[in-house]
């Protein structure tokens, strides 16, 4: 699963920036190799982007009804056998703990990517790790290296507001029914205030 905030032709992005600040915590530092940032499920999708735009200044956070009209809830699919880094067993292996792999810092996130990705011979297609917002599933960076084809294809989309889902990992406690919308999902399981607006 994957959230974009607008919509496009297709949910498999693999995005290289080169200026610091828009880097997420794997991409590669040298921009040479592109990262699509993919979640289990809707709600750790939801998640990832909601919570890093909330954690940079909670006070002013605020997201509309439009906001859940506009976004897009991508579901994308591997078109073969993948191999992925998993982070956490690889932070027992370095002796490092998951506060130097989820804080401020992501040189050392970065730096991972940038060896696996970048290494000739090293046949890693991604790494997977704990969402750092909501502790369900697991997520994963997916590269595209230079001169090759990545792993990802679409399969649906719909905006946030109009996706439906059975997977049990999006619902909140004690939920009763058999699926849950991507508003309940917003509002419900993840608890983020939504604003009525000129939806």
């Amino acid at each position: 699963m994957r959230w974009q905030w607008d919509e496009y032709p297709s949910g498999v992005h693999y995005g290289a920036p080169m200026d610091p600040e828009p880097l997420g915590r794997y991409n590669d530092p040298t921009g040479r190799t592109g990262i699509c940032y993919v979640a289990d499920n809707a709600a750790s999708a939801i998640a990832e982007s909601l919570g890093r735009v909330y954690q940079r200044d909670p006070e002013n956070f605020t997201l509309g009804l439009s906001d859940l009209h506009k976004a897009q809830m991508y579901t994308l699919e591997t078109t073969r056998n993948t191999r992925t880094i998993n982070m956490t067993k690889l932070q027992g292996m370095l002796h490092i703990t998951a506060d130097q792999t989820m804080g401020a810092r992501q040189d050392i996130t970065q730096a991972i990517t940038d060896w696996a990705a970048n290494t000739p011979g090293l046949q890693y297609d991604g790494v997977s790790y704990s969402s750092r917002h909501y502790g369900v599933g697991m997520c994963t960076a997916y590269w595209e290296r230079e001169g090759e084809t990545g792993p990802l294809a679409d399969v649906t989309h719909s905006s946030v507001y109009d996706h439906v889902d059975s997977n049990p990992d999006n619902f909140p406690q004690n939920w009763q029914e058999k699926d849950i919308d991507g508003f309940e999902i917003v509002a419900e399981t993840l608890r983020f205030d939504v604003k009525a607006d000129d939806s």
